[in-house]
């Protein structure tokens, strides 16, 4: 839950829409629930998308925690 807890907390501080993108379903990157239910396990393959007018700030964070 830790980690889904510091993906979420990383962009919710931008002024900027997440999303995640995993198995067909868009996932709210501002919502732990969210992140929790998608079951992603290590080595799944997401797709992020930001939208916003700090979408770059907000892409470059989530980049950070994820490892990428």
């Amino acid at each position: 839950m830790r980690p889904a807890g510091e993906l979420v907390a990383s962009c919710r501080i931008f002024d900027a829409d997440s999303m995640m993108v995993f198995n067909g379903r868009e996932i709210n990157l501002k919502s732990v629930l969210g992140v929790v239910g998608a079951l992603v396990r290590n080595g799944d393959e997401i797709e992020i998308v930001c939208d916003g007018p700090e979408e770059n700030e907000a892409m470059d964070a989530l980049l950070k925690v994820l490892g990428v």
